[in-house]
């Protein structure tokens, strides 16, 4: 797919957690993070990280396991977390550490 070659191609990235529900409270009270990585295939590792994946999501087997679908670590390089809107802290990872 597009998205899979775009991740091989620029493997950077960064991906938003968040937990806004869309209300005025949402300023005050949601909480985000971002985490940046670098994307990698599993490649040889992936029957083991399908297994796992199967056992907490069993009705997604059948899908994870068709050979056009990849499954992509996430090596981590920083976590960003946003609290109140303007609150940030800052982990930044060694090699290694994630």
């Amino acid at each position: 797919s597009r998205k899979y070659q775009s991740l091989i191609s620029h493997p950077e990235i960064s991906m938003l957690v968040d937990s806004r529900g869309n209300k005025p409270s949402d300023f005050e009270q949601a909480v985000a993070v971002t985490i940046d990585g670098v994307a990698q295939d599993l490649g040889e590792q992936k029957t083991r990280f399908i297994e796992l994946y199967a056992s907490k999501h069993p009705m997604l087997r059948e899908f994870v396991s068709q050979p056009d679908c990849a499954l992509v670590c996430l090596d981590v390089i920083r976590y960003k977390f946003v609290s109140r809107f303007q609150d940030v802290q800052v982990i930044e990872l060694g090699e290694g550490e994630a």
